[in-house]
């Protein structure tokens, strides 16, 4: 069985927070708004069941989410993983009957099976180590971002 640990110095709150303050510091290029992040930060699904999403931004015009998944582990996240966050993205979109981004971040990478499922599904995948290597791979990646929030496409 894989350990599973933290890695680097930052609790996993202070990780979480790390990603949410990144991403917000590019809230005003993308059109996003912080809605919460934590362990407090819950949504409820159409199934009923509430979900505790690190990380919640909303779009201030389309009015689409967009759901961060933070994974501050010392090895890839696994398909499983990518797996279980889709499904509670769908549940969370069928709930809020609106298009939803899934964003996730850990601090070692993604197994071939996470990022082959997680291209299907327009779920983005980050390796984010620290602020600056994060800054300019998101930095790269808002084109990607305005696309999805500018205009509506089937997640899957």
């Amino acid at each position: 069985m894989t350990e599973r640990r933290k890695t680097f110095e930052l609790s996993p709150d202070e990780y979480e927070q790390l990603v949410a303050s990144i991403v917000d510091s590019f809230s005003s290029a993308t059109n996003l708004e912080k809605l919460g992040s934590g362990r407090s930060n819950v949504m409820e699904g159409w199934s009923g069941i509430k979900h505790q999403i690190d990380v919640t931004f909303r779009h201030r015009e389309t009015k689409e989410l967009l759901l961060v998944e933070c994974k501050q582990w010392n090895y890839f996240v696994e398909l499983r993983d990518v797996l279980a966050f889709h499904s509670r993205i769908r549940d969370i979109e069928r709930k809020q009957n609106e298009e939803s981004l899934g964003f996730m971040a850990t601090t070692k990478g993604f197994d071939p099976g996470a990022q082959t499922y997680a291209s299907k599904y327009k779920i983005q995948l980050n390796t984010v180590k620290d602020a600056a290597e994060y800054s300019i791979i998101f930095a790269k990646r808002l084109g990607v971002v305005r696309v999805f929030l500018g205009e509506r496409q089937d997640i899957g």
